[in-house]
């Protein structure tokens, strides 16, 4: 820590349990990385703000920290926080006596700037935390990292609440080098980053507010705030952001005692897979590239890992269960449990892959593609112009590009078998998660009549798709229930009944393309204007 300095803290934090902390801090690759042993100090600090919380509301945090003897005073601004990446301006200098040097603030900018979010207002402490900090400066290719595990609590008036975390801050070189380090050093399941920071965290204590649970439910898509005047990069890395979001959020769900192999939890892990593969196809041209390439994947690879799953689990809910409760075939029983035994053994190696470190990899070099820039190509000199293009003029082209495809695929739909329909299905699902990525750069008015169309298209593929399912898994390589004619009688009912379904419908389908195609491809007609309020 630097007295009368401002500079910029990078921070990669995780919460950690007592027994992967002790697993670290005994692990001897990390020791050998390590300059010389583990140094221990224990931290007092005190976090001051206004009655009407101000300084957080502004982003800012003010703390008083004890070292030894010593106190310091230390000033954040600009404080963000994404998957567990904190940056943050930083100011410190001595505050002798355990007291606020407000005067001593040697930068102009940032002492103007508490003055001005301040405006005459009074502070007084809000909480502390008091810590035992262990911490190890690791040397890595192209970075040095300042780790530090934190075990204590947060106190404010009659409320305390355990705290525990890993900290990489960087000290020197690329941010890559803080996720290239948990790659190496954590144990599988290990990887929870932290949903805010210690100021954050203290000031919902002592308002009374519960800390935000990193998993508590299934974490459905949210919208992505993109505005007009964005660059592509950055509604590239805000999508991404939001994939992340919901890959992780619903893995932690599913690794918890309530969540898991919940086919919600499923459903929407798989939907964040497939949202985060149609996001860098969209941006392809602007942050594709090896890594995306890789990234793009292993997001196919865990998608048919929890597909597996997930179709055992709507063909028994929404297929088999259905037909067994109408008592006309007694094969559907027999035909539901053999089904039932099948999930069981998909799960169980569903489990343990979500549990390998493969999974963990994965949400680490995808958060570490997203904050450290990993699109960057230093051969690639017209890319600088790729990323600084306006996000509208993409949207555009990229939607044009799936647009075109889709109606490509659709050329022949009076004379398209099973596997063609299933293919344009798939389609419409991409354009979809595309054109609900990018909507809110276009009016609502204009863009609702195409989505609405185009959910009623996908409506009527579901029963398509509910076909061509049930067609695979019982007639596929892996069909249960070969050797029982009951149950087997049962499967020919409802192949043939879904077919006929299906067949039923499709003339359906065609009338809903045909209302599409009609329809105003809005992208190319408006787009919103910052300020418009549409």
């Amino acid at each position: 820590m630097r007295d009368n300095v401002r500079m910029l803290e990078t921070e990669l934090k995780l919460d950690l349990d007592e027994v992967t902390e002790r697993r670290l801090l005994r692990d001897r690759r990390l020791a050998v990385m390590s300059r010389g042993r583990p140094a221990r100090r224990m931290l007092r600090s005190i976090y001051y703000d206004t009655v009407s919380r101000d300084l957080a509301r502004a982003g800012m945090a003010l703390r008083l920290r004890k070292e030894g003897r010593l106190w310091t005073q230390t000033i954040k601004l600009a404080q963000e926080m994404r998957g567990g990446l904190s940056r943050a301006e930083e100011h410190n200098c001595p505050a002798p006596g355990g007291r606020l040097v407000l005067d001593s603030i040697a930068d102009a900018e940032v002492a103007e700037t508490l003055r001005a979010t301040l405006d005459g207002r009074a502070l007084s402490p809000v909480f502390e935390t008091r810590i035992r900090r262990i911490t190890r400066i690791v040397d890595l290719p192209g970075a040095v990292v300042e780790m530090a595990f934190d075990r204590g609590e947060i106190l404010a008036g009659e409320r305390v609440e355990p705290l525990s975390e890993l900290e990489l801050e960087l000290v020197e070189g690329r941010v890559s080098g803080l996720y290239q380090l948990l790659r190496q050093i954590l144990p599988p399941g290990a990887v929870r980053f932290s949903p805010c920071s210690k100021a954050a965290r203290g000031m919902r204590l002592a308002d009374g507010l519960p800390e935000p649970a990193p998993a508590e439910a299934p974490r459905r898509a949210a919208p992505v705030a993109l505005t007009a005047s964005q660059t592509a990069e950055e509604a590239a890395r805000d999508i991404l952001r939001e994939a992340v979001a919901q890959i992780s959020g619903n893995l932690a769900w599913l690794g918890t005692a309530e969540g898991k192999m919940d086919p919600e939890g499923l459903k929407q892990l798989r939907v964040g897979l497939r949202r985060l593969r149609t996001s860098l196809k969209v941006f392809r041209d602007e942050i594709g590239g090896a890594a995306a390439t890789a990234l793009a994947e292993e997001a196919r690879w865990l998608a048919g890992e929890v597909g597996r799953v997930r179709d055992l689990d709507v063909v028994l809910a929404e297929i088999v269960e259905p037909e067994m409760a109408r008592g006309e075939e007694p094969g559907f029983r027999r035909l539901f449990n053999a089904l039932q035994r099948s999930r069981q053994k998909a799960r169980a190696a569903l489990t343990e892959t979500l549990a390998a470190p493969r999974v963990d990899g994965f949400v680490l070099d995808l958060t570490g593609f997203i904050e450290a820039r990993g699109w960057l190509d230093g051969d690639d000199l017209a890319q600088t112009r790729r990323l600084a293009a306006p996000v509208c003029a993409v949207a555009r082209r990229a939607l044009d590009k799936r647009w075109r495809r889709t109606r490509k695929l659709a050329r022949d739909m009076d004379s398209m078998d099973i596997e063609a329909r299933h293919e344009l299905r798939k389609d419409l699902k991409k354009l979809r998660y595309a054109i609900e990525y990018l909507r809110e750069l276009y009016p609502e008015d204009s863009l609702k009549p195409f989505l609405k169309q185009l959910k009623r298209l996908q409506a009527v593929f579901g029963d398509l798709n509910d076909a061509a399912m049930a067609e695979a898994m019982f007639l596929g390589p892996d069909a249960v229930a070969t050797s029982d004619p009951l149950a087997q009688r049962a499967v020919g009912r409802l192949i043939g009944s879904r077919i006929a379904r299906s067949e039923a419908v499709w003339g359906e389908a065609q009338v809903r393309w045909q209302e599409l195609g009609k329809t105003a491809t809005f992208w190319r007609e408006t787009r919103k204007t910052e300020g418009s309020g549409a």
